[in-house]
């Protein structure tokens, strides 16, 4: 920040240039704290968005790779490292993209419809509730 405080050297101004001074003295000792204006909202869309993103690599990995967990077992540090980064090969096989288009299909459908969510959910957590009336 520039303050630039204009003097004069006559002393008809005398009384000026000494309030100008004061005025210039108070504002050097103004400090700012420049903070980020972030909102709430949009940040934890972004956040769920990421999460969203790790969560279908994880599907796909799983899913599609072929791997048995129990079988080949990674250390904490290189399953960490890999968590929700996709190998590009798997990711562009059309068996992996159709699925995921089915995925995003089925999420269309369900956005604002929260009674066919939990139903879904429930289904799925709790085999019996297949059986039950709605």
């Amino acid at each position: 920040t520039l303050f630039l405080a204009c003097v004069s050297p006559s002393d008809t101004n005398a009384n000026e240039t000494l309030s100008t001074l004061q005025y210039a003295n108070r504002a050097r000792n103004i400090r700012n704290a420049p903070t980020r204006n972030v909102d709430a909202t949009a940040l934890e869309l972004q956040r769920l968005r990421s999460l969203a993103n790790v969560l279908k690599c994880e599907l796909i990995k799983n899913r599609f790779s072929g791997v048995n967990p129990e079988v080949e077992r990674q250390t904490d540090s290189e399953y960490t490292n890999e968590v929700g980064i996709l190998n590009e090969e798997l990711a562009m096989r059309d068996d992996v993209v159709s699925y995921m288009n089915l995925i995003d299909q089925k999420a269309a459908e369900l956005v604002g419809s929260t009674a066919n969510v939990t139903f879904s959910l429930a289904m799925h957590h709790d085999p019996e509730a297949r059986m039950r009336p709605t």
